[in-house]
């Protein structure tokens, strides 16, 4: 071990899948994995020795995607141990055992992060599903009524997609075809009682 090169697959530390994360979710992770490498920071300045300063001063320490990345390339930075210590590397072993304990902690938070985004994942596919209805036909409110049952009802697409846009849709499925397939959904009983009438 001489100069380092640590790639940290946070994604696979805590269980979680890159396909799992839209935007938002991709953002919200990038954020909590920026504290750690805040956190991981200190953390050198604290204890990193300083024998010609070189070697502290050659980190880098970033996020790339769900990665963290840190690197030193110093060639002896691996041997690198702390004063009045004959263990060689016992300082680098020490902030990467630091780095992959403040990932451990924030596990929770990521997987939490990863559900709901998978959770708004889903939903938005269940909402642009067209549902095809048996005269070929695109069913809108079939889909719009398995995506509320899909996520947990209306309340839910609507802090998704927004109660306009939801709307709109409907809308917008009245004007295109109002009388399409309506006339069958009428009780047998009503249908029975408008024969009466035009037979009198």
């Amino acid at each position: 071990m001489g100069s380092i090169n640590e790639r940290i697959d946070v994604a696979r530390e805590v269980g979680i899948s890159r396909r799992d994360l839209d935007d938002r979710g991709l953002a919200e992770v990038g954020e909590v994995l920026q504290e750690i490498v805040y956190l991981w920071r200190a953390e050198l300045q604290r204890t990193w020795p300083r024998a010609t300063g070189l070697s502290f001063a050659s980190w880098e320490s970033f996020v790339r995607g769900v990665e963290i990345v840190l690197r030193n390339p110093v060639d002896y930075a691996g041997f690198v141990r702390p004063i009045g210590q004959y263990d060689p590397g016992e300082s680098w072993r020490h902030m990467d055992q630091y780095v992959r304990q403040l990932i451990r902690d924030d596990a929770a938070t990521l997987r939490r992060i990863a559900a709901d985004s998978a959770q708004r994942i889903a939903a938005e596919r269940t909402a642009r599903a067209m549902v095809p209805t048996q005269d070929g036909g695109i069913d809108v409110f079939g889909a719009l009524a398995a995506a509320f049952s899909r996520v947990g009802g209306l309340e839910r697409q609507e802090q998704f997609f927004g109660a306009q846009t939801l709307r709109s849709a409907v809308a917008s499925f009245r004007q295109s075809e109002p009388a399409r397939g309506f006339g069958d959904t009428l009780p047998a009983s009503r249908a029975r009682s408008r024969e009466r009438q035009r037979t009198r």
